[in-house]
């Protein structure tokens, strides 16, 4: 593996770290409490509403999905797939299976994809892995005769969906059903990560980093999807930076891109709102997909 070419800022670090910007806890006293308030979120969801557990769609271990309201929903609705984040290091799909639980009652369905992280493959990896579960989502959506697949995901997971919709030549394969994505708090651009611990834990080389950077990936972008980017006021500055710089070049591409800034909460406390059907932005959120899907 070729070595990374960036030398450590602790500048960039700082800039690039959501713990540090949190509003009401930071460091790792926010880490903790997002993994223990998610992991508590998800077990209660659980336990009331039945769903696919660990339906496999690759051949790795983590190559495995969870489907909610795949059942209960009107058959035609459309599927929204979510990718967790954790900087491609951390995370996993069981903590987040209360993402679903405002969709369901919506009346959408949701797969939480869980993916290999970068402490055993690549990001190329990642993203090649990405696109294996949103085929076996859209082979399911066929059979459901759903109105359309929507991306999704959070932080790192919004790199992976950003990256699945920039492959020109796997979109033209799958456009018919792939609608789409709501991307939230997303990494846009991964050459500043090069300077940032995140680049050794997940072995992110230059060639990586550029091959996989949605930023630079806008040409290749179809143009007859739908994107909504979310952002928390609270957010580091270089994803507020990222977000409008995305949002930017997409419309130049002639893209239908909204973007909303969600105010008071930081990078984890508006995640943890997205359960509330009632909040104001998960609405906007299920607003988006189902007008994309022509259900509204």
């Amino acid at each position: 593996m070729a070595s990374n070419t960036g030398d450590f800022s602790e500048d960039f670090e700082r800039d690039h770290m959501p713990s540090t910007w949190g509003v009401r806890l930071k460091g790792a006293d926010l880490n903790e409490y997002y993994l223990s308030t998610s992991a508590a979120n998800s077990r209660v969801f659980k336990s009331d509403v039945i769903g696919q557990l660990n339906v496999p769609y690759g051949e790795m271990p983590e190559e495995k999905m969870d489907i909610f309201g795949y059942d209960s929903v009107p058959e035609d609705a459309p599927v929204v797939i979510f990718f967790h984040g954790g900087y491609w290091v951390a995370g996993n799909k069981d903590m987040h299976s209360f993402v679903a639980k405002a969709f369901v009652q919506a009346g959408i369905a949701v797969a939480i994809a869980g993916y290999p992280l970068a402490t055993k493959v690549t990001l190329d990896d990642i993203v090649a892995s990405g696109k294996l579960c949103v085929k076996k989502v859209v082979e399911m959506a066929v059979q459901k005769r759903s109105a359309g697949v929507f991306l999704s995901g959070h932080s790192a997971g919004a790199h992976i969906a950003a990256m699945i919709l920039s492959d020109k030549a796997w979109m033209r394969d799958h456009k018919e059903y792939v609608k789409g994505a709501v991307l939230l708090s997303g990494v846009y651009d991964t050459l500043p990560l090069l300077r940032t611990s995140v680049a050794r834990e997940a072995r992110l080389t230059r060639e990586q980093a550029e091959r996989n950077c949605p930023l630079l990936k806008v040409p290749d972008f179809p143009q007859d999807t739908k994107i909504l980017i979310v952002v928390a006021e609270h957010d580091p500055p270089p994803f507020h930076r990222q977000a409008e710089a995305y949002k930017s070049k997409l419309h130049e591409r002639n893209v239908h891109v909204e973007l909303i800034r969600y105010s008071g909460e930081d990078h984890f406390t508006f995640f943890e709102r997205l359960m509330d059907g009632e909040q104001e932005v998960t609405r906007q959120i299920i607003v988006f997909v189902l007008r994309a899907c022509q259900r509204m």
